[in-house]
């Protein structure tokens, strides 16, 4: 009798545990949405405009649209993207609801990585994009994001965000 309410209650801690355990996880993993608008997209001093099928909506509190451009760097000095070959590039982009309405997005955060010490830079893995309209409605559903620069460049992928911060 003894070791079975041990096992019994081994299986019902084991089962709590989990449980919790599963819990914690798919909090945190629901925390980030992201989805691949487009890849290998030209951007110019053109607004360059693609549809988003099927669109995309708010479902989280934070809304960005990154950009990943092959082997740019960020210069902590200058505060500025630039390409291999040094040419600076600042683009815009801007995204459209199902209305028709264009909502410009701001130069945001991004991710960054192995700080080169001489150059006093890093690696841009993306640049991103948020909303600078604050309080769009929940049912507000995205369907084109355009994208323009000065100065020309190529970028490998076009990827939105919707997120909480933890």
């Amino acid at each position: 009798m003894n070791k079975k309410v041990i096992l019994i209650t081994f299986v019902v801690l084991a089962f709590v545990i989990s449980l919790v355990g599963y819990f914690f996880y798919s909090v945190n993993y629901r925390q980030h949405i992201y989805r691949d608008i487009s890849q290998n997209i030209y951007v110019s001093n053109d607004w360059t405009e693609i549809s988003i099928k099927p669109d995309i909506g708010i479902e989280k509190n934070i809304q960005e649209v990154g950009i990943v451009v092959p082997e740019a760097r960020f210069s902590v000095n200058r505060k500025e993207n630039y390409l291999p070959n040094g040419t600076v590039i600042g683009p815009e982009v801007e995204i459209a609801d199902k209305t028709g309405t264009w909502y410009r997005l701001r130069p945001g955060s991004g991710t960054l990585n192995d700080y080169d010490e001489q150059s006093n830079t890093f690696s841009r893995k993306s640049i991103n994009f948020g909303l600078e309209v604050e309080n769009l409605p929940k049912n507000t559903r995205f369907v084109a994001v355009r994208l323009r620069s000065d100065m020309p460049f190529s970028c490998s992928k076009i990827r939105w965000h919707d997120y909480n911060m933890k």
